[in-house]
């Protein structure tokens, strides 16, 4: 699970959207989006990777903080790992 505080969604949606195929490429796949209920510039996503290892090596990649920084993110990413069960 991934929490972050954008500007302005409906800007950085169209952004988020255009990473598909990195994403993809890392092995992650993004199940869901949610908006917080009282703030909706916080935005939660339900995602799913090969590994723990390959979402972090996504995560650690200084050019995604950059093209998260272009689409209006406003926060520093609040990550949740979790197993399934």
């Amino acid at each position: 699970m991934i929490t972050h505080d954008v500007q302005d969604f409906d800007a950085w949606k169209p952004h988020f959207d255009a990473g598909a195929a990195a994403r993809e490429g890392a092995g992650i796949r993004v199940h869901a989006i949610y908006r917080g209920a009282d703030n909706p510039n916080r935005i939660t996503m339900h995602s799913e990777a090969d590994s723990a290892e390959a979402f972090q090596s996504f995560f650690s990649n200084p050019e995604l903080g950059k093209t998260m920084a272009s689409a209006g993110v406003l926060s520093r990413p609040e990550v949740t790992l979790l197993h399934k069960i």
